[in-house]
């Protein structure tokens, strides 16, 4: 069943994310901020998707698509760190996919 129509999507990203340390925000759009090494990570867990966006385009440009480079998910201009699944990913791996790249960021 495809992440956005399963239930248990926003709940398992919610609870993951809760796990790393995210905070409420206080931005209007994204529900929650996480603290990395690049700088706030603003996040809003949807169904089915994970919206994310790095405050500091520059760093996070710096660190995720070095040399320009954009074999990240990284938009460079926007900062949007953005996760899509299709219909082949359950849930729990598109939870354990986003973990798995979040931690990569998180302070040592």
């Amino acid at each position: 069943m495809q992440p956005r129509h399963h239930p248990h999507f926003r709940r398992l990203c919610i609870e993951m994310l809760g796990r790393l340390g995210a905070k409420e925000s206080k931005l209007t759009w994204y529900e929650l901020q996480l603290d990395t090494r690049i700088g706030p990570l603003l996040l809003n867990p949807l169904d089915g998707w994970l919206a994310a966006r790095f405050d500091d385009i520059q760093r996070a440009a710096a660190l995720l698509n070095p040399g320009g480079n954009w074999t990240s998910r990284l938009n460079p201009h926007s900062g949007k760190w953005n996760f899509h699944f299709d219909d082949t990913v359950t849930p729990e791996i598109a939870v354990e996919f986003i973990e798995r790249n979040i931690r990569q960021v998180l302070p040592a």
